[in-house]
């Protein structure tokens, strides 16, 4: 019974957390030291807790339980308008679970939970200004608190199916100021919050015992800003609106799979993902004003976002047996960008195709932890966005087409442009993720 405590206890602790946020660090770098070290291609292998993230079928594959914790550390290198453009996020907590309820063990049923714990605060959403150099894949994907269950079932010896849940909370809402009793204007505030949730599904086929196919669609998850300001000033009615629509944005995910493993020693694993980014509307704040006779929109407009395809290929290898084990885990992956060759006008929003490139190490050594495995990984992953570049022109007259950059005066648009991006906007970089965990399987 001991060897359930740590298991039982990450559960609890993920069961009773006060927020449940999805978090797409999972979708940036693969869950666990283990999915970093292999570059995220673990869809069609995945057992343990962190096949929540990976493919939920996976986890009715899994045998006995297990549970791992870790840190994850992020460091930035990427530059756009010959700036350096930072990530909020450098370090949070990782940790997974899986186990087999007891009461249900004959129907091959297991439980798993993932979650992941930003240092500071639980949710953080930044929005930058219209015309600031940024790189919205990766803003805002690893600043919030996660944690997701998954299910997995396998009704026969060859097929597993699975489902995970993301919830998320939205904010929406009107804040008034009116004259009260005394002529004084007083505020009221009502602000709702509501939940937005993304189911995720999966299945894993094994024809063979050393092939495992896989299959994994993730809905799009979007969750809407949105603050109403009415105020009465004088006899005069003002109105504000602040929104953004699509915050803590994941794209609609499709990712094939497919696992070789040949013997005890060797694992080869190949994922290739469709990601719908052509919906998204954009990480920009959209600011509204009206008032009697004028009304104020938002001038700035984002360029068209478009779908992205990649393929990933991890492996592991044993290196040392016995008592002490030693497996030496890699990965290589490459992405298409989310951005076209558009012209960008007052914006300068920046992405390249990403080539990944994932190492690591895991040690095992049985019977080490409470009658259990030992299980210590390290897992290391680089992106690299080689610099890109897109011409910015300058608006000679007015009205400004939309896709041109302006000065501060109306009467000579040309003059004085201080866009950061004018007249050549380049952009790339790398952005390292590391993570070292420590665990048990029993």
């Amino acid at each position: 019974m001991f060897h359930r405590v740590p298991v039982l206890a990450c559960s609890a602790a993920l069961s009773l957390s006060p927020v449940q946020v999805h978090a797409d660090v999972f979708s940036l770098w693969g869950a666990g030291a283990t999915g970093v070290a292999e570059a995220g291609a673990r869809s069609a292998i995945a057992s343990d807790g962190t096949a929540v993230h990976h493919n939920p079928a996976g986890l009715a594959f899994g045998q006995g339980e297990d549970a791992e914790v870790g840190m994850l550390l992020t460091t930035s290198r990427l530059r756009a308008a010959n700036r350096p453009v930072d990530l909020d996020q450098r370090m949070g907590i990782v940790g997974s679970t899986s186990f087999s309820p007891t009461l249900l063990y004959s129907l091959s049923l297991r439980i798993g939970f993932l979650f992941h714990t930003p240092s500071g605060a639980m949710l953080r959403v930044r929005t930058r200004e219209a015309h600031a150099p940024q790189f919205p894949y990766y803003d805002n994907r690893s600043q919030r608190l996660v944690a997701v269950p998954g299910l997995g079932l396998r009704p026969v010896r060859w097929l597993g199916l699975g489902a995970s849940l993301d919830a998320l909370a939205g904010l929406t809402g009107t804040a008034r100021l009116r004259p009260g009793p005394r002529g004084a204007s007083e505020p009221a505030v009502n602000q709702q919050v509501y939940p937005s949730l993304r189911p995720s599904f999966g299945f894993r086929f094994d024809p063979y015992p050393r092939w495992h196919l896989a299959a994994m669609y993730r809905g799009a998850f979007a969750v809407n800003l949105e603050t109403r300001t009415e105020a009465t000033v004088a006899g005069v009615p003002l109105e504000a609106q602040v929104r953004q629509a699509h915050a803590l944005y994941d794209p609609a995910s499709l990712v094939l799979g497919a696992a070789w493993t040949p013997t005890r020693r060797l694992s080869v694993e190949l994922d290739v993902g469709y990601h719908r980014w052509s919906r998204y509307q954009g990480p920009l704040l959209q600011a509204r004003a009206e008032l009697p006779g004028v009304r104020a929109e938002p001038s700035a407009r984002l360029p068209s976002f478009r779908d992205t395809t990649s393929a990933r290929l991890g492996g592991s290898t044993r290196v040392l047996g016995g008592a002490h084990q030693l497996r030496v885990r890699g990965g290589f992956g490459v992405e298409s960008s989310m951005l076209g060759n558009e012209r960008q006008g007052q914006t300068n929003l920046v992405d390249g195709a990403r080539l990944v490139v994932a190492g690591g190490l895991s040690y095992e050594q049985p019977e080490a932890l409470l009658g259990g495995m030992l299980v210590a990984t390290l897992g290391v992953q680089l992106h690299h966005l080689p610099e890109r570049s897109w011409a910015k022109v300058a608006c000679q007259a007015a009205p400004c087409p939309a896709d041109t950059t302006v000065g501060p005066e109306a009467s000579a648009p040309s003059e004085g442009i201080t866009d950061p991006g004018y007249p050549t906007l380049r952009g790339g970089g790398q952005v390292l993720a590391g993570v070292v965990s420590l665990g048990g399987r029993w």
